[in-house]
């Protein structure tokens, strides 16, 4: 092994490789949507994002139904596309002839299954199909996407909100050489 010895006032030449090793969540986008649900149609609702500059499977945390109002909830897909077109079911078809979502939080970090619950959904639980099949970077254009599979029923969204995470400051560094470097 090969040591070098730096003495206070000489110099030295290193290279460092820093990366975050910590999320920050972000304060979350709430939408106002008022967006009527019809029968065998789908609701488009948009909220646009920036400033996360980070990939989309990385950086969502969640995505909240503030209230979503339907007579019978085993009629509708909840889904959400992500700026490059990737797309995710939420919440498919579950309920059956049950009622509503009030501040229903899909998360990342949860285990409760939605289809073991019954309506009216309130509470946090896994998006159906993860948040894992988004690629492209999580910037742009981010659609709620409502649709209504058969005819009788009808409803509305009345808001909605996401949230991120992004990389913070706190920071490891590694460097180049590594070995030989002590302190007295």
């Amino acid at each position: 092994t090969q040591h070098a010895v730096v003495c206070f006032g000489d110099s030295a030449s290193l290279s460092n490789q820093v990366t975050s090793n910590y999320r920050m969540n972000q304060l979350p986008i709430h939408k106002v949507a008022n967006d009527s649900i019809f029968d065998n149609q789908s609701t488009y609702d948009t909220v646009a994002v920036s400033g996360i500059n980070d990939l989309a499977a990385a950086a969502i945390v969640s995505v909240t139904i503030d209230s979503l109002y339907h007579t019978y909830d085993g009629d509708i897909e909840i889904g959400l596309y992500a700026p490059d077109g990737s797309y995710t079911v939420l919440s498919g078809q579950n309920g059956d002839s049950g009622d509503n979502y009030f501040g229903t939080v899909f998360a990342a970090g949860s285990s409760a299954d939605i289809t073991a619950s019954f309506p009216p959904y309130a509470g946090t639980y896994a998006p159906q199909g993860g948040f894992n099949s988004f690629s492209g970077p999580a910037d742009g254009n981010w659609v709620l996407a409502v649709t209504d599979y058969a005819g009788g029923d009808q409803g509305i969204i009345k808001g909605w909100s996401m949230q991120f995470s992004i990389a913070d400051t706190i920071l490891t560094l590694s460097w180049t050489p590594s070995t030989g470097l002590s302190s007295p």
